[in-house]
């Protein structure tokens, strides 16, 4: 089943949480990391999720949105406010191109409206 990846938060989202404790009514926040992976492993600033996951399930999503469904989705992804790179958004093309779900015009055959439905990923 399609589902989030847990990672690690980042510290500013450790420092939101850490002032949301006692905010409203006293309260205590703990964190289950050492300082030392605080301080050299955890990052600044959390990655965004389009940089982290496959794009091939929502390049199906957007091909099947009426509104976007003439739209190039590098058009459609570049509007995003942190867009992935081109060359992941033509990486997720191709690989949708080879199981079959796109055309060569990038377009969704039948069987790419079926995967865009199913809530698993695209290649299996």
């Amino acid at each position: 089943m399609e589902s989030l990846e847990s990672v690690w938060v980042s510290r500013a989202n450790a420092q939101q949480r850490k002032g949301r404790a006692g905010r409203v009514m006293p309260g205590v926040c703990i964190h289950l990391y050492t300082s030392h992976r605080y301080y050299s492993r955890i990052l600044a600033q959390p990655i965004p999720e389009l940089h982290r996951v496959p794009l091939e399930q929502l390049l199906l999503r957007i091909k099947t949105l009426p509104r976007f469904a003439n739209k190039d989705v590098h058009d459609v992804l570049g509007g995003t406010i942190e867009p992935p790179s081109d060359e992941n958004i033509d990486s997720a093309l191709v690989r949708l191109q080879l199981v079959g779900a796109l055309n060569v015009e990038k377009e969704l055959t039948p069987l790419g409206r079926h995967l865009a439905s199913l809530p698993v990923d695209v290649r299996l």
